[in-house]
C-alpha cells in the first residue's frame, strides 16, 4: 500500500490496508496529520486518529458521544440505523441492530453497564474455566479427523471458531439443541447476498428462540446470562425483554472477535517460533503472551464512530459539531510513542496497557471472557500439539474485507 500523503484522504476499505492493518495504519500515524481525513463508504467523510494518546483522548472526553441524536441540535437520523438500513435488516428487527449499550450515553448507557456489568467480571468469568478447558479438549480430540488431503486442518473453522461459540452458548443460556442453528443464524443475518425475506425469517427464529428461552428462565432461572440478566436491578432498572434480547445477541456475535483473536494470535505465535517455543517451555508466560497477542495483532482495528458535540480543538486540528470520528486502534496500539520497538512481537517481557479493548465509559464489555478463552484455546493447543506449523507461507494468509476487524479467512495447519 503506498501510504497518503498530507493532500490525500485515507481509504479505510483499502485492500491492501485491510490486509495488513497493523504496519499499514502504523504508517499512515506517522505520515498523516493527527486529525487525518478519512472516507468510508457508508458514511462519507469522517475523521480518524491513529497515536495511543489521541486514541485514549478520544475515547475518554465526554464532547463526543456513541449516539449522533445526543449531539444537541443536530439534523440528523441514527447513523447506525442508515448504516443497517443500507444492510436492508428488516425494519421490524431494527432495534436489535441500534438500540445497543454500545450507543447510550450519559444515563442510559451507565444504567445498561450497571445491569450487564456483573455478569461479565473477572470472578464469574473464571467459574467459566473448567467447562472452557473441557470444550477446548473436547474439540482437540476430534481435530485430526478435520484434516484434508494435504494433511492441513482449518484451525480456524474447526476450533478457533468452535470454541467460543460454545463457550458463549453455555453463557448466555442456548441449550445444545439449538447451538447449530443459533450460530447459523447469527452469522447468515449478516450475508449481504442473503435475501431480505431470508434474512428476515433468520431474524424471525433468533428472536423467537430468546424470547421462549427468557420466558423458561423467568419461571425457572438458571445459571445463565439470562437468569441473570432477568433478576439484574430493582423494580426501576429492570431489563425489558427487548433489552435482554438484543444482549444475548450482541453477546453472542462476540464469538468472532474471541475466534478471530484465537487464530490471530496462534498464526502469530507461527510465524514467530522463538515466541512459540518461550511460551511451550513457559505456560505461566500465557496470560502475559495473551495481552502482547491483543497489542500486536487483535481482530479490532478500528474502533466505533464518535460524534462531536461542540466544535473543539482535538488532536492538532479542529473537529466541528457533528463530525465523526474514528479511532485507529491498530495504529494506537504500535505506536512507538508508547511502546518500545511495537511492531515486534515479545511475550516475555510485561509492556504498558494497550487500548485493545477501548476506553472510557464505552469499553468492551467482555474482556475478561475473550483473555479467558483466548488464554484456555492456545494453551491447550500448543500442550495438545507442540509441534505443530503453519500449513502455508505467512504471506499467504488472507484476511476478511472488512475495515473495523481483522480476521483470518482460514488458518490452516499441520499437526
Amino acid at each position: 500500500m503506498t501510504t497518503p500523503d498530507r493532500s490525500e484522504i485515507i481509504d479505510v476499505e483499502d485492500e491492501e490496508l485491510v490486509q495488513a492493518p497493523y504496519p499499514g495504519y502504523s504508517r499512515i500515524r506517522e505520515r498523516m496529520p493527527r486529525l487525518a481525513p478519512t472516507h468510508l463508504k457508508s458514511v462519507g467523510r469522517i475523521w480518524m486518529v491513529a497515536r495511543y494518546a489521541d486514541v485514549a483522548a478520544l475515547y475518554t472526553d465526554p464532547r463526543f458521544v456513541a449516539n449522533p441524536l445526543n449531539v444537541p441540535g443536530a439534523p440528523m437520523r441514527h447513523l447506525s440505523e442508515e448504516v443497517f438500513r443500507i444492510g436492508e435488516t428488516p425494519e421490524e428487527y431494527m432495534t436489535h441492530r441500534v438500540d445497543r449499550m454500545g450507543q447510550h450515553d450519559g444515563a442510559a448507557h451507565a444504567r445498561l453497564r450497571r445491569l450487564v456489568g456483573p455478569a461479565f467480571a473477572i470472578r464469574p468469568m473464571e467459574r467459566l474455566r473448567p467447562r472452557i478447558e473441557r470444550l477446548a479438549e473436547e474439540l482437540l480430540d476430534r481435530l485430526p479427523e478435520a484434516a484434508e488431503d494435504d494433511g492441513t486442518v482449518d484451525l480456524l473453522r474447526h476450533y478457533a471458531l468452535q470454541l467460543p461459540n460454545s463457550v458463549l452458548c453455555e453463557l448466555i443460556g442456548i441449550p445444545e439443541t439449538h447451538r447449530a442453528a443459533w450460530l447459523k443464524w447469527t452469522t447468515e443475518i449478516k450475508w449481504p447476498s442473503l435475501p431480505l425475506d431470508a434474512r428476515a425469517e433468520r431474524w424471525r427464529a433468533m428472536t423467537g428462540l430468546a424470547r421462549e428461552l427468557i420466558a423458561q428462565r423467568r419461571a425457572a432461572p438458571a445459571e445463565d446470562l439470562i437468569s441473570s440478566l432477568l433478576a439484574a436491578g430493582g423494580p426501576d432498572g429492570e431489563l425489558t425483554d427487548t433489552e435482554i434480547v438484543t444482549m444475548m445477541l450482541l453477546d453472542h456475535n462476540a464469538h468472532r472477535s474471541i475466534g478471530h483473536l484465537i487464530a490471530n494470535g496462534t498464526a502469530a505465535l507461527l510465524a514467530h517460533p522463538d515466541q512459540l517455543r518461550l511460551l511451550i517451555e513457559d505456560p505461566g508466560l500465557m496470560p502475559q503472551a495473551i495481552e502482547e497477542l491483543l497489542r500486536y495483532c487483535g481482530p479490532t482495528t478500528v474502533g466505533r464512530l464518535r460524534h462531536a458535540t461542540q466544535t473543539m480543538a482535538f488532536a492538532g486540528g479542529t473537529v466541528r459539531k457533528g463530525e465523526v470520528i474514528w479511532a485507529a486502534i491498530a495504529g494506537a496500539n504500535w505506536d512507538p510513542r508508547r511502546f518500545t520497538d511495537p511492531s515486534r512481537l515479545d511475550v516475555s517481557a510485561p509492556r504498558p496497557s494497550h487500548i485493545a479493548f477501548g476506553g472510557g465509559p464505552h469499553h468492551c464489555s467482555g474482556p475478561a471472557l475473550a483473555r479467558l478463552a483466548a488464554e484456555v484455546a492456545i494453551a491447550a493447543l500448543l500442550r495438545r500439539h507442540p509441534g505443530l506449523t503453519l500449513g502455508v507461507d505467512p504471506s499467504d494468509l488472507r484476511v476478511e474485507h472488512k475495515p473495523r476487524q481483522m480476521g483470518l479467512l482460514t488458518l490452516p495447519i499441520r499437526l
